[in-house]
């Protein structure tokens, strides 16, 4: 996991554990979530830096394809957060159970592994 993968992944680790909406078989649900994010705000910068109509290379204007890359990412995020329930009508779909213990990936995050 990249830099800003691993920040979201700290930040809602303190939203779903508290929750109890996490359990260490999450694990490769909350990863593609949080490499969704990072691709999301990657796009988005670039969207930001080079605008969102690009030269095509025969010179003529197209949608940057950093929009469609934002865009995928973005259903991405949205298809991950419904497991947890974390869109407005997932919530009434998911039932919350204790809060985890910490599993060896979120040890391996912090590098205390």
């Amino acid at each position: 996991m990249g830099a800003e993968a691993k920040r979201e992944w700290r930040r809602m680790m303190t939203v779903l554990v508290p929750l109890g909406l996490y359990t260490p078989a999450d694990r490769a649900v909350l990863a593609g979530y949080c490499e969704s994010w990072s691709l999301y705000i990657e796009a988005m910068q670039a969207l930001r830096r080079f605008g969102t109509v690009v030269k095509s290379p025969n010179g003529m204007p197209m949608a940057s394809p950093y929009w469609t890359q934002a865009r995928q990412a973005e259903e991405s995020m949205r298809a991950a957060a419904r497991e947890f329930g974390l869109t407005p009508s997932s919530r009434t779909r998911v039932s919350a159970g204790a809060p985890a213990a910490e599993d060896a990936f979120e040890e391996l995050l912090r590098g205390s592994r």
